[in-house]
Formats: C-alpha cells, sequence, structure tokens
C-alpha cells in the first residue's frame, strides 16, 4: 500500500495531482491511496503518523497556517526518513531553503512550468525507490540494523528462548 498525501490549498491543483497519481497506476492493481488536506488539522496529520503504509508527500509550500516546509521538517523530526518528499508550489524563492534544510527533499517541482510531466517523473522516482530492493530495518539495543531482502535465504525462530536467526548469504545474525 502506498499513501500519496496531497497538501495543497487550492482544489484545482489537488485535482491536477490526483490525475497524475491516478494515470501513474493506470490500470496496475497495486493498492494505493490519495489522502487530501487542504490545511493543518492535528487530528489528521496524527493518522497520517499512524498508518503503517509507504508515504509519498507532495507539499505545497504557501499553505496557510502551517507551511509545507514546516510539516516536512514535522515529519523529519518524528524519524520519518523513509517516506517521499516532494514540495510543489508557486514560491520558487524557498527552493533552497527546501533543498538545503536536511530535510532529504525528493524534487522541487515549480507550478509555473509543466506540473504535470514533472511530478510523474517524480512520482516514478518515489515509488521505485519505496518498492525496489526493499529492506528489512529493526534496531536493538540501540542499533538499528537494515538487511536487503533480497540477501535473507531464511529466517528461523528459535525453539528455546525469544530469539531468531536471519541466514543470509554471507552471514548468520541473532536477534532477540
Amino acid at each position: 500500500m502506498i499513501d500519496f498525501i496531497i497538501y495543497e490549498d487550492e482544489e484545482r491543483m489537488r485535482n491536477i495531482y490526483k490525475e497524475v497519481i491516478n494515470k501513474f497506476f493506470g490500470n496496475n492493481n497495486q493498492s494505493y491511496r490519495i489522502i487530501e488536506l487542504s490545511c493543518y488539522q492535528d487530528y489528521k496529520k496524527n493518522k497520517i503518523d499512524e498508518l503503517e503504509s509507504n508515504k509519498i508527500f507532495l507539499l505545497d509550500i504557501d499553505v496557510p497556517g502551517k507551511t509545507g516546509l514546516e510539516l516536512a521538517r514535522e515529519i523529519r523530526a518524528l524519524k520519518d526518513w523513509q517516506s517521499q518528499l516532494i514540495v510543489i508550489t508557486a514560491n520558487e524563492d524557498l527552493k533552497e531553503e527546501s533543498l538545503t534544510g536536511k530535510m532529504l527533499m525528493l524534487d522541487f517541482i515549480s507550478k509555473c512550468s509543466d506540473v504535470k510531466a514533472r511530478l510523474m517523473g517524480a512520482i516514478i522516482v518515489a515509488y521505485n525507490i519505496l518498492t525496489v530492493n526493499k529492506s528489512i530495518q529493526f534496531k536493538q539495543k540501540g542499533e538499528i540494523y537494515q538487511i536487503k531482502r533480497e540477501s535473507i535465504l531464511y529466517i528461523e525462530k528459535n525453539l528455546n528462548d525469544n530469539y531468531i536467526t536471519i541466514v543470509t548469504r554471507n552471514d548468520k545474525l541473532t536477534f532477540k
């Protein structure tokens, strides 16, 4: 499941984004969902944070109340480094801040120049990042481990304790 979170106050632009997303998936049976936010609301943001899916955010910078950049900072402050962030705005003066603000933005798209084509290109890249060469990530004793799925041969549960062993092509790792 991929969730597209559109954070845009202009309905016309939200409709354009939805059109591009729907065109990207076409007849593909990959499940996806589009969630629209025209302004910042804590309860909606909390529900989005709870989603266990892959997320692609389409963020307008000029949303009243909380800007798209502020929302991006909030997403990253919650240690969400997997979600893909795409900024779409008419305010090109903030391009440098969005790309250098340590927010790991995927793309900055101007509303003034071929939004549909550029957004389609960004969605293709974001989709590939989220679905190609997936890995298993977990944390144990403060250490973060990441193992590529294709390198895992099998996972076994140890019978007498609460440990598992992950057997890869090159290693055998045991974790609680």
